[in-house]
């Protein structure tokens, strides 16, 4: 059964996908989850509070299609079993992929405990960073542009297919080959 805290979050997240996030008045958010105008009210103190928990939403979504097993592999075959979760996610929600972009571009404030839970979510993907440059296999370059060559890459291209724009599995998986390539420090590693 779907609570109507997850009701509020679902629709919240079709909304700003749809019209962005001054595109839509409370009200809206409640005909959309389909409750009382007032419902919202009660479940998030504020918009602010409902955007952030409706972005912890899709975060948590996205951390739980990628880490489904403790995989510590430093190799491609593990870049690209999260690489193809990831996109299946992503095919899968496309108002979580256009949500996505409009809450990583928002020049709103993130709370602590947001950027904590984040940091929690995505540590496997930190771990496979700053192992991998420990023992020299990736560029020694920080994690957030690791992050930009690799999977925001993929995010980007989930983007454009989610409006509209079909991607080929051929694509997809040359684009994944080449991100991993991208940050590998020497020769292409299938076992390190």
């Amino acid at each position: 059964m779907t609570t109507t805290p997850d009701k509020l979050l679902t629709a919240a997240l079709t909304l700003i996908a749809r019209h962005g996030f001054d595109g839509f008045s409370m009200k809206d958010l409640a005909g959309e989850a389909g409750v009382a105008a007032g419902t919202a009210y009660r479940h998030f103190t504020d918009r602010e509070a409902l955007l952030e928990a409706a972005y912890l939403h899709v975060l948590t979504g996205v951390a739980s299609c990628l880490f489904v097993a403790d995989e510590r592999d430093l190799d491609f075959a593990q870049y690209q079993r999260w690489w193809r979760r990831l996109w299946r996610h992503c095919e899968a929600n496309p108002s979580h992929v256009l949500s996505q972009f409009q809450f990583e571009l928002l020049p709103r404030q993130r709370s602590e405990a947001l950027l904590l839970a984040k940091a929690a979510l995505f540590a496997p993907i930190t771990d496979f960073f700053d192992r991998g440059r420990a023992r020299g296999y990736w560029v020694d370059l920080p994690n957030d542009v690791l992050g930009l060559l690799t999977f925001e890459t993929l995010g980007h291209l989930a983007l454009r297919q989610a409006r509209g724009e079909h991607l080929s599995a051929a694509v997809i998986d040359q684009t994944c080959l080449s991100t991993f390539t991208a940050i590998s420090a020497g020769p292409f590693l299938e076992n390190p």
